[in-house]
């Protein structure tokens, strides 16, 4: 199973100086073809207290239409799923963000008839921190800091320890675009008919070290 080993650091402050730097998924694999393929990559870090992420895409498109919990898919949009409990349940918590930092947050299993919405404005909007390049107009990222109480709130047999061992993926589209895309960092294989994220089974590691 492909595996991320994530960082500790010390703060937030300290992992928006570093996240570039850290180790980067990058999302190259592109299970249902498409031509345009932006450069994207996720970083990851935690403090034993958040979960930190930060994503760069290298999009010409801007488009950003979609509010809280709209359809941010069909904007540039980048996206971090997780299963805070893999082995116990096959659920997850998808966190997709568009170039305005508005979000689409949702947790349950693959069927997509049998998940929930989350409240977006809950914990601060997870601090969400917008960019972009204006000046070269290259990319677009963000930052965003996931409390462990969120998990431990809305995902009752979570238990946080000096150590995580968490599955997940990060994933670029765009369904409104000119050029439509499904990138993937993790690779969804078989691939189904259409493009479908929500592949639990094909998550990878998420190792979170207490060094």
């Amino acid at each position: 199973m492909l595996t991320y080993k994530v960082t500790k650091v010390a703060n937030y402050e300290e992992f928006k100086e570093i996240a570039p730097n850290l180790e980067r998924a990058y999302v190259t694999n592109y299970p249902w073809g498409c031509e345009y393929r932006p450069e994207t990559f996720g970083t990851l870090a935690w403090d034993g207290e958040n979960i930190y992420v930060y994503m760069r895409t290298y999009d010409k498109y801007r488009r950003a239409e979609a509010g809280d919990n709209g359809d941010v898919y069909m904007d540039s949009c980048m996206e971090f799923f997780v299963n805070p409990i893999p082995g116990v349940r096959d659920i997850f918590i998808n966190f997709e963000v568009n170039p305005r930092g508005n979000l689409y947050l949702a947790i349950g299993p693959k069927e997509i008839e049998m998940r929930t919405l989350l409240d977006t404005t809950e914990y601060n909007h997870f601090g969400i921190e917008r960019r972009e390049n204006v000046q070269e107009g290259e990319y677009w990222d963000f930052f965003a800091k996931i409390p462990l109480e969120f998990f431990e709130k809305n995902v009752p047999e979570f238990k946080r320890g000096e150590e995580l061992h968490l599955t997940g993926n990060f994933f670029k589209c765009g369904d409104g675009l000119p050029e439509i895309h499904y990138g993937t960092w993790s690779n969804i294989e078989p691939k189904t008919p259409e493009p479908f994220f929500y592949r639990i089974d094909c998550f990878a590691s998420l190792d979170f070290m207490n060094k």
